[in-house]
């Protein structure tokens, strides 16, 4: 999980804090993604030495994104299906990166 602060508002008896939340994790059926925005308000320390306390978080925006496990693919590159193309033909646009740094060595 990963928090960044983007707005701070600092006020006497409170302040207000606006962050960046985003978390990811996967399990053998789907892998998942959020994002989401949190409006925080913060009340200072009644002691000293003691920790500000968090009464209320806002959620302003969230988005969650999930798509199959990790082991099966997310895109498949059939331009040379739909293309026509055959492996065996000489088409210059099959060549790899590799053909080419030879031919231009």
């Amino acid at each position: 999980m990963h928090f960044k602060i983007i707005r701070a508002l600092v006020e006497s008896a409170s302040s207000k804090t606006q962050v960046i939340v985003e978390s990811h994790g996967y399990n053998e059926d789907i892998i998942l993604q959020q994002h989401a925005t949190w409006g925080c308000v913060w009340i200072p320390a009644r002691k000293k030495g003691s920790l500000p306390q968090l009464p209320h978080i806002d959620v302003l925006d969230f988005e969650e994104v999930t798509s199959p496990s990790h082991d099966k693919p997310w895109l498949t590159d059939c331009t040379a299906s739909i293309m026509g193309w055959h492996e065996a033909s000489n088409d210059p646009l099959l060549l790899s990166i590799d053909d080419w740094r030879k031919q231009l060595d």
